[in-house]
C-alpha cells in the first residue's frame, strides 16, 4: 500500500508528504517538533516524525507531561508504514536537541508546557505585595462573622475565618483557599462577597461550567461566569491587543474586584494563567483560587491550583468536616483524608453488593427506584464513567414506568452526544464515523464552512469528509486542513442516539441556551410530551419551559437519574449508591473514588462486579497529573520575561465558549 502511495512521485521530501498525507497528517512550516528541511529526512522517518509531532499535539492538549509508552502507542496509532524503532528512534532525537525533555525511560513534556508553567508562575509572582487589602487585618474578622450572621449562616469555623481574613486583607493579588469535599469553603466566600461589596469592590465568580457557575452565585451573592466566556470577552486585553477604550472599559469593571475561581484543581495551566494575566494587567484586587488538590483534576493540561500551593502561595486551609454526619460517613472521610483507601473500602464493606459485571446499573437502578419518593430525591445514583451512567439511567427510566410512576408511553428524540476528541484529534480522519454531526465552531473560509453550520457524515472519501448540511446540500470537509494547536475548538462531534421520554421522566440539559437561562448540566422534570411538543419544568425554580418541534434544546438534553463522578464534584447528598465495574480501570482512581463518596452526608451504598479488583485498581491508580517542571530540569528552559504574548495566538476576542458540563 505505502509503495503505492508513493509511486510516480520524484524526491525525498515529496514522497515524505505523500506518505503523511495517505496517514491524514498535514505537514506544515514551523512545526516545533519537526526542525528539519524538507528532503532532509528519509520517507519513512519524515512520516515518523509527523506522526510523532502530532501524537505530542493530542496528548498535550490535555497532560503538561506523558508516558513515553504512552507517546509511542499514540504515534503508532497515526498508522502508515510507521514501527515501534522509527518512533523511538525520533524520540531520543527530540531529546538530545532538547525539543523534549525529561526522562528518557518514562516521561517527557515539552518546551512549550514548561514555559507556560513557569509563564504562570512569574504572572502570580508579578501580583505578591501589589494590592492593597481590602479591609485592614485588624477588621476583617469581625467584618467577615458580622456578615455571616447578617446572611443567616453559622458562625465561621477557624479555617472559614481564616481564609476569609486572608481574602480580604492579603496584599497579595493571588490567594489560595484549599479545603476537601464538604469543608464550607462556599460558606467562607458569602461573607467575603457580602464585606467587598459593601467596600464598592465587584466580585465575581468563576467556574468551569454555566450550571457550577449558576449555584456558585447562589451560594455567594456573586456575579457568575463560566472561565471561558470570561476570557473569551477580555481576550483583547490579555493578549495586549485591545483598543485603549476596550482596555479603559475593562479597568473601569475590573480595577480593585475580588475574582474567585470555584474548583480551581479543574482549570488547566493555560486558563489560570490568563486569568491572572488579566488581574494584574487591571489591577484586580484579588484572585482567589478555591478548590481541593485531592479531587479531580483539569480536563486541559497542567495543575496550576496545586503548583501555586507548592510555590508558597499564602493558602488558607479549611479542614473541619461540616457534610459527614453518619459514623460510616465520618469513618470513610477520616479513611480517605488519611489516604487509606483499604480501610474505606473496609467501612463501606457492609454495605457492599457484588453482582455480575452485566447486571451491575441495572441492580443499582433497581435500588434507587424502590426507595420512596421522598429518600430517593435525596439519594444519588452514581457512576463512573458515561456509557454505565446511560444504563443506568435506561434501567431506571424502565422501572418507574413498569411501577406507574411516569407515564406508561413516550416519545421519541433523537439527542446529540458529544463525542470526546481533542482538537488535534479532530484534525485526524479516525474521529468521525458515518452518522456523526458536526458542528462548526469558527469560520472555515477555505473550506466553504461558516460558524454554526452544521452536517451529517454520509461517507468518508480519502482525506475528506462527505457532510449532508441542513438545507440538503453536501459539502466536503477536509479535517487535516484544520489549523493546528488552536486555542478553541474549530468543530465539534457528536453522536446520535435515541431517547424515549415519558411525562414524570428527570431530564438534565446537556448544552447552554443563555436566553431562557437553560444551564449545560442544569435538571428539568418533563411535565409534558407529545409529537412536537415537549414541556418541562426546572427542578431548580421551577419554571417552565416549552420546547417546540425544531428547538435546538430538543436534541441538547438526556435522562438525568445518574450523573457520572466527573459531574457530581461540588454536589452534595444525603444518600448515595455508587455503581463501579472493574472493567473501567481508567475511570477507577483515587481521585474519583474520593469524589464520589465525599457527596455523601449520611449513607452510601456500593454496588460492584469483583470488590477485589476494584478496590486494586483504585489503590493503584491515583488520578494524579504530572506537571512539566515535575519533568523538565528548569535550567534546561531558558526563563520567560512579564511579556510573553507568544503563548497564545490572539483571538481577536471571538473565542467559543467551551462548557464541559456534564459532557464527560
Amino acid at each position: 500500500m505505502w509503495t503505492r502511495a508513493v509511486r510516480g512521485v520524484r524526491g525525498v521530501g515529496e514522497r515524505g508528504l505523500a506518505i503523511a498525507g495517505r496517514m491524514g497528517l498535514t505537514p506544515r512550516d514551523g512545526d516545533p517538533l519537526v526542525t528539519e528541511r524538507l528532503g532532509r529526512l528519509e520517507p519513512r522517518a519524515y512520516a515518523a516524525a509527523q506522526a510523532v509531532a502530532s501524537a505530542v499535539r493530542d496528548l498535550g492538549e490535555r497532560e503538561a507531561a506523558f508516558e513515553q509508552l504512552e507517546l509511542v502507542r499514540e504515534s503508532l496509532s497515526r498508522g502508515g508504514p510507521v514501527m515501534v524503532g522509527d518512533v523511538e528512534a525520533r524520540l531520543a532525537l527530540l531529546q538530545e536537541k532538547g525539543l523534549l525533555l525529561g526522562n528518557r525511560v518514562r516521561m517527557v513534556t515539552t518546551q512549550g508546557a514548561v514555559r507556560l508553567e513557569q509563564a504562570y508562575l512569574a504572572t502570580v509572582e508579578a501580583g505578591k505585595e501589589q494590592s492593597a487589602p481590602i479591609v485592614p487585618l485588624t477588621d476583617a474578622a469581625v467584618r467577615a462573622q458580622e456578615a455571616a450572621r447578617e446572611l443567616g449562616l453559622h458562625r465561621l469555623n477557624p479555617g472559614q475565618e481564616t481564609a476569609a481574613v486572608l481574602m480580604l486583607s492579603s496584599s497579595d493579588r493571588v490567594v489560595n483557599v484549599q479545603g476537601g469535599s464538604g469543608r464550607g469553603k462556599s460558606t467562607a466566600m458569602a461573607p467575603v462577597t457580602a464585606v467587598a461589596k459593601a467596600e464598592g469592590r465587584a466580585v465575581i465568580g468563576l467556574a468551569i461550567a454555566s450550571v457550577k457557575a449558576s449555584e456558585f452565585g447562589r451560594d455567594t451573592g456573586a456575579e457568575v461566569s463560566t472561565v471561558a466566556r470570561f476570557l473569551a470577552r477580555h481576550a483583547r486585553v490579555i493578549d495586549g491587543t485591545a483598543r485603549p477604550e476596550q482596555l479603559a472599559r475593562v479597568k473601569a469593571e475590573l480595577t480593585g474586584a475580588i475574582i474567585m475561581v470555584e474548583e480551581a484543581g479543574q482549570l488547566g495551566t493555560r486558563d489560570m494563567e490568563r486569568i491572572v494575566r488579566l488581574a494584574n494587567i487591571v489591577d484586580a484586587a484579588r484572585v482567589v483560587q478555591t478548590g481541593d488538590t485531592r479531587q479531580l483534576t483539569a480536563i486541559a493540561a497542567g495543575k496550576p491550583f496545586e503548583a501555586s500551593q507548592r510555590a508558597g502561595v499564602a493558602t488558607a486551609h479549611i479542614t473541619e468536616n461540616l457534610r459527614s454526619r453518619s459514623d460510616q460517613m465520618k469513618a470513610v472521610t477520616a479513611a480517605l483524608d488519611r489516604r487509606d483507601t483499604a480501610d474505606a473500602f473496609e467501612v463501606l464493606r457492609p454495605g457492599t453488593t457484588e453482582v455480575p459485571s452485566s447486571e451491575v446499573a441495572a441492580v443499582a437502578a433497581a435500588r434507587w427506584a424502590v426507595l420512596p419518593r421522598q429518600e430517593r430525591d435525596a439519594t444519588l445514583l452514581l457512576t463512573a464513567g458515561r456509557a454505565m451512567r446511560s444504563e443506568a439511567n435506561q434501567a431506571v427510566q424502565a422501572e418507574l414506568k413498569a411501577s406507574g410512576e411516569i407515564a406508561p408511553t413516550g416519545m421519541p428524540f433523537t439527542v446529540l452526544d458529544r463525542v470526546n476528541a481533542t482538537r488535534e484529534g479532530a484534525r485526524l480522519m479516525r474521529a468521525y464515523r458515518p452518522g456523526h454531526v458536526v458542528e462548526v465552531r469558527t469560520n472555515l473560509p477555505s473550506q466553504g464552512l461558516v460558524r454554526g453550520e452544521r452536517g451529517v457524515v454520509t461517507g468518508v472519501e480519502g482525506d475528506q469528509i462527505r457532510l449532508t448540511m441542513a438545507d440538503g446540500a453536501e459539502k466536503l470537509f477536509r479535517p487535516a486542513r484544520l489549523a493546528k494547536n488552536l486555542d478553541r475548538d474549530a468543530v465539534s462531534i457528536f453522536a446520535s442516539k435515541e431517547v424515549e421520554l415519558h411525562a414524570g421522566d428527570r431530564i438534565r440539559w446537556s448544552d447552554n441556551e443563555r436566553t431562557r437561562g437553560l444551564d449545560n448540566g442544569a435538571m428539568a422534570r418533563v411535565e409534558e410530551v407529545s409529537r412536537g411538543r415537549l414541556v418541562v419544568s426546572s427542578l431548580i425554580d421551577g419554571t417552565v419551559h416549552e420546547i417546540a418541534s425544531g428547538d435546538c434544546m430538543a436534541e441538547r438534553l438526556d435522562l438525568a437519574y445518574a450523573i457520572n463522578v466527573h459531574v457530581a464534584q461540588g454536589v452534595t447528598t444525603e444518600h448515595g449508591i455508587v455503581a463501579m465495574r472493574s472493567s473501567e480501570r481508567k475511570l477507577l482512581t483515587e481521585r474519583s473514588f474520593l469524589v464520589a463518596l465525599t457527596r455523601v452526608a449520611d449513607k452510601v451504598a456500593l454496588v460492584l462486579d469483583d470488590g477485589r479488583k476494584v478496590e486494586r485498581h483504585v489503590t493503584r491508580n491515583t488520578g494524579d497529573k504530572t506537571s512539566a517542571l515535575d519533568v523538565a530540569k528548569p535550567d534546561v528552559v531558558k526563563p520567560v520575561p512579564e511579556k510573553h504574548l507568544s503563548l497564545d495566538a490572539p483571538s481577536g476576542g471571538k473565542e467559543r465558549s467551551r462548557d464541559f458540563g456534564l459532557d464527560m
